[in-house]
C-alpha cells in the first residue's frame, strides 16, 4: 500500500448555488458544485501536489456519481469513497455577494451519516503522514462521531501527525452538544484549528487567550484561533504570536477557511515552519474567498507549497 500524505474523511455534498440572484427565495437558476469541509482541505493539498485520500458514503444517485466524478479530476484518492442506499448530501445557498450567506441543508439520513468506525481503516492510517478530522463529522450522526474517535486513537497510536478544525456547525447541533462533545475529542492533538466564537463555545474563556490556554491544557501543542479578516492569534507549545492576514476584497468567504486548513498542513509537511505555513494558508484562503465557489480559487503548487 502507497504512503498519503493526508487522510481525511467526511460528508461531500452536491451545492446548488443560486447563479441569477443573490436569493435562495428569488432564484432560478443555480449552478452545481461540489463541497465539504474535509473534502475541501483534500483538495487544497491535491492541488499543491500532495496525496490526499478522502473516505466518505455518497448515495447510490447522480448526485453521488458527480460527486465521485470531481474529486477524482482533482486528483484526490477516492478509493474509499463507497455508494451506498441513502441520498447524497445536499446544500442550498445563495452567491453571499450582496446579502448574507444563508445555507439549507438537506442532509438528514443522507448517505455519509451511516459513516461507522469500521470503515476507517487502521492501514489507512498507518501509511499516512497526517490526519485530518472535524467537528463536523462529529455533528452529523453519533456513529460518524465514533468513527472520528476511531481515527483520532489511531493516529495517536501510531505517532501520525493529527490535527482537527472545530467547524461547530450550529444548524447540525446546539453550542451545548457540540461543547460536549469536542472537550471529549479535541485531546492531544497536533494542530488545532478554529474561529474565536468556536474556541469560546467549546472553551468558555472570558478572552481568546485564555481559550487559547485550555486548549493547550487540553493537550493541543498548535492551537491556531482565526477570527475572519482580523489577526490570526497561534499558542505553540506555550510560545504566543499574532498574525494579521492580508487585507482583501470579499467576494465568497465560503470555503476560505478550509482553503487556510489545507494550506498550513500542505506547508507543514513540505518542511516550512509554523510561521511560513500561516503565511501559506492565509495566502489560500484569500485566493478562495476573492473567488465565486470553495475550490475555485484554490492556488496550485509542487511539493505542498504554492507556485
Amino acid at each position: 500500500m502507497s504512503v498519503t500524505d493526508l487522510y481525511t474523511f467526511g460528508e461531500v455534498m452536491a451545492l446548488f448555488v443560486a447563479s441569477d440572484t443573490d436569493s435562495v427565495l428569488t432564484g432560478k437558476k443555480y449552478e452545481l458544485q461540489v463541497v465539504g469541509a474535509e473534502a475541501n482541505v483534500a483538495v487544497a493539498l491535491a492541488r499543491l501536489g500532495l496525496r490526499a485520500q478522502l473516505m466518505s458514503r455518497v448515495g447510490q444517485d447522480q448526485l453521488g456519481q458527480v460527486v465521485i466524478a470531481e474529486l477524482a479530476a482533482e486528483g484526490v484518492d477516492i478509493s474509499r469513497i463507497s455508494r451506498v442506499a441513502a441520498p447524497t448530501g445536499t446544500m442550498v445557498r445563495n452567491r453571499g455577494t450582496t446579502q448574507p450567506v444563508e445555507i439549507s441543508y438537506l442532509r438528514t439520513a443522507s448517505a455519509a451519516t451511516t459513516i461507522c468506525p469500521s470503515d476507517v481503516n487502521p492501514l489507512d492510517i498507518h501509511n499516512t503522514r497526517w490526519v485530518h478530522l472535524t467537528g463536523i463529522s462529529a455533528a452529523i450522526s453519533s456513529s460518524s462521531c465514533e468513527s472520528v474517535l476511531t481515527a483520532m486513537n489511531l493516529a495517536r497510536a501510531g505517532g501520525v501527525k493529527l490535527s482537527f478544525d472545530l467547524n461547530i456547525r450550529r444548524q447540525l447541533w446546539s453550542e451545548d452538544a457540540a461543547r460536549d462533545a469536542l472537550r471529549g475529542l479535541v485531546r492531544n492533538v497536533d494542530v488545532l484549528f478554529g474561529g474565536s466564537d468556536e474556541y469560546a463555545i467549546v472553551w468558555q474563556g472570558s478572552t481568546p487567550s485564555e481559550n487559547l490556554i485550555r486548549a493547550a491544557g487540553a493537550g493541543v501543542r498548535t492551537a491556531i484561533m482565526t477570527s475572519g479578516a482580523g489577526v490570526i492569534r497561534v499558542l505553540d507549545e506555550g510560545n504566543y504570536w499574532e498574525y494579521q492576514p492580508p487585507v482583501i476584497v470579499v467576494v465568497d468567504p465560503v470555503g476560505s477557511g478550509d482553503a487556510f486548513v489545507g494550506g498550513v498542513i500542505s506547508a507543514l509537511l513540505s518542511g516550512l515552519v509554523l510561521k511560513e505555513a500561516i503565511v501559506q494558508g492565509s495566502l489560500s484562503g484569500a485566493a478562495v474567498a476573492e473567488q465565486i465557489g470553495d475550490w475555485a480559487g484554490l492556488p496550485r503548487g509542487v511539493g505542498g507549497r504554492r507556485s
